[in-house]
């Protein structure tokens, strides 16, 4: 403790007292830990040696979205997972939902083209030649050429009358007939006037 006062001699005559001992020497406090955003579960007693510190944490909950697959769609996402609505788990395979087809179904002697996002919607559809649209049909152009020998005439310009046909189209062809062909006058067609 050393010295407190010293004799005539130099002796020491009386020391200084004892300091009082530490209570906390030999003292374990308990070590802190760190919780980040899981938040602290439980805390040490404070006393006078040590201060409450945080000695055990929350248990954080598993994430659903861990281990699940995000598909990357072309055409957007068709279904989400049931327990990660942020990550995709199915995607639509073409873009048919924003598609409206011109017409259900190709025609018989039609020729149709489809989206190329959605292949089985039709985007436009002709004829083909020799047909015409009627509707959501092609129907065949009817013939309007008349016969050989024959012309679209009514026939009226024949001197010994003329015989008559028509075309697929509905079109008179007529043909004039000679002397020979109406000797008696009734085996061709004449004219109303």
């Amino acid at each position: 403790n050393g010295c407190a006062s010293y004799g005539s001699c130099g002796q020491c005559t009386s020391c200084n007292p004892t300091p009082p001992s530490d209570p906390c020497a030999g003292v374990s406090c308990p070590t802190a830990v760190s919780c980040g955003s899981a938040g602290c579960a439980s805390w040490s007693s404070s006393t006078s040696c040590c201060s409450s510190v945080c000695t055990s944490c929350n248990t954080e909950p598993d994430d659903p979205c861990d281990g699940l697959t995000n598909q990357s769609c072309s055409y957007g996402c068709q279904t989400y997972y049931s327990s990660c609505s942020s990550k995709c788990q199915t995607c639509y395979s073409d873009n048919c939902r924003n598609r409206t087809a011109v017409i259900s179904s190709c025609p018989s002697n039609a020729s149709c083209s489809y989206f190329a996002d959605c292949p089985s919607k039709i985007s436009s559809w002709s004829c083909n030649s020799g047909y015409s649209k009627t509707g959501n049909t092609c129907r065949r152009l009817l013939n309007d050429i008349c016969p050989s020998g024959y012309s679209k005439s009514d026939g009226c310009g024949c001197t010994y009358g003329f015989r008559a046909t028509r075309t697929e189209a509905g079109s008179i062809c007529t043909k004039c007939c000679t002397a020979a062909q109406n000797p008696n006058g009734n085996l061709c067609m004449k004219c109303a006037y």
